[in-house]
């Protein structure tokens, strides 16, 4: 048998904690069991409920309502979570008590704007994430400091809300961020706080972005790899873009062959 947490949390910010076993064979139903189908494999455990309305929204400005738009893992800390709201902040909770924090309660943004926090994504150096935000903005930090990093800002005619970040899976300074009206904008920390692309898909009859996936794609064993971008649309559509490496020069992408490097690049400045 294989038993494993799964976290899930609603608008409200209540956390539920499930643990799920599953069977080679058929899970034997008790009396306790009444929504189990006989011959099931698989079987959820209700653990715990967190609220973290009472615990982590207590000191926010209560005449504005706190949502939660989404939520990701932190990647060294497997029973830790960041959760972003719709006041722009993102709040980090744990699922077992016993567990320590790694780095603060609260991350807020450095601009003065009202803003909501759409999708956190972690780097493959997992102690730097990303924060996308409706104004298009997307925050770099790093996991034990409350403040960005770095905010990169869009162009003016480019401020649309968000959709999805993602961190290039073949070069770690390079950044995708999808809009729900259709741009495309790749960003390049090793060269620019500026988007080094910015590409439209020409979007119709009102049809929007809905969702996006980024993975990492092997052509061949003696090619290097490619991402792979899937975008589903609002009418049902759905796209694979195969996406182009960065421009950069060997002498660039020698000198700041990690996130950090780039990252340190900026703050010499």
């Amino acid at each position: 048998s294989e038993t494993y947490q799964l976290v899930s949390v609603d608008e409200y910010g209540i956390v539920i904690v499930w643990t799920v076993i599953t069977e080679e064979q058929s899970i034997r139903i008790n009396d306790h069991d009444l929504g189990q189908r006989p011959g099931a494999k698989l079987k959820m455990i209700q653990t715990s409920v967190i609220r973290l309305d009472s615990i982590l929204f207590s000191n926010l400005n209560l005449s504005q309502k706190t949502t939660v738009n989404c939520m990701t893992m932190v990647p060294t800390n497997r029973a830790q979570f960041l959760l972003g709201t719709n006041r722009g902040i993102v709040t980090s909770f744990v699922s077992i008590k016993a567990i320590k924090f790694i780095g603060p309660r609260m991350y807020r943004n450095d601009f003065e704007m009202a803003t909501e926090v759409v999708f956190i994504s972690f780097s493959s150096e997992s102690t730097f994430f990303s924060i996308g935000f409706s104004s298009g903005h997307i925050s770099l930090c790093e996991i034990s400091n409350a403040q960005p990093i770095l905010t990169l800002e869009p162009p003016e005619r480019n401020r649309k809300p968000l959709l999805r970040v993602f961190f290039s899976s073949t070069n770690p300074t390079v950044l995708y961020a999808i809009h729900s009206h259709g741009l495309l904008l790749t960003w390049d920390l090793a060269k620019s706080r500026k988007p080094e692309f910015v590409d439209d898909l020409n979007l119709k009859d009102d049809c929007e972005v809905t969702t996006a996936e980024l993975w990492q794609y092997v052509v061949a064993s003696t090619n290097p790899c490619i991402n792979l971008l899937a975008i589903g649309f609002s009418n049902g559509e759905v796209q694979l873009h195969g996406l182009s490496k960065s421009s950069s020069n060997r002498d660039d992408r020698k000198r700041n062959k990690s996130l950090s490097n780039a990252i340190k690049a900026f703050n010499d400045l």
